[in-house]
């Protein structure tokens, strides 16, 4: 027995291979056949004229700044996105400068507790995030012109290791135009 079978689709699978005409059987969630899919399920779906395809991965996308307010995210699943890298740019919810965010409600000390947040919400896309480091040193040191202080290193340098044990990918960063002629 099937949750779902998908009829007569032409399938692209992936792998580079030509699509080609089939049915998908899908359990638990999981594809579980490809082919010709024999059997009952509890939703069978023609999908006669129709392409059907893994889903698309937007690797640059900044809606870990809406995900709390709209998880599902149906404007990305409606474009066949199923994965999102955020936290792009060097910007992102987590870690708050309170000064910047004194209208948004959600504040977080560090990326973790953005995680947590997370955790509590069906998401409909998988979502990948990077430490923004623009956010980490907006909420260490403001937004001054100058160089950090050892301290204020050595606590970006925390929020950053401490993104990464709590799940990020990696960190990410945004050079503000202004800035580039005085860094060649």
């Amino acid at each position: 027995m099937f949750d779902v079978i998908i009829k007569n689709a032409q399938i692209i699978d992936g792998t580079g291979k030509p699509g080609y005409r089939g049915d998908v059987g899908i359990r638990g969630g999981k594809i579980v056949r490809l082919g010709k899919v024999e059997g009952e399920a509890g939703l069978e779906v023609d999908a006669a004229g129709l392409t059907l395809s893994p889903g698309f991965i937007d690797s640059h996308e900044h809606s870990d700044r809406v995900v709390l307010d709209d998880p599902l995210l149906a404007c990305k699943l409606e474009q066949g996105i199923t994965t999102e890298l955020a936290g792009q740019c060097g910007g992102g919810p987590a870690p708050s400068d309170p000064d910047r965010h004194k209208k948004n409600a959600r504040r977080y000390a560090d990326f973790g507790s953005f995680i947590r947040d997370l955790e509590k919400v069906y998401l409909g896309i998988n979502l990948a995030l990077f430490v923004p480091h623009g956010s980490v040193r907006a909420a260490v040191m403001g937004y001054e012109n100058r160089h950090p202080t050892n301290k204020e290193l050595e606590e970006m340098k925390a929020h950053i290791r401490n993104g990464l044990g709590d799940g990020a990918l990696g960190m990410s960063s945004g050079l503000c135009r202004d800035l580039v002629p005085k860094l060649l």
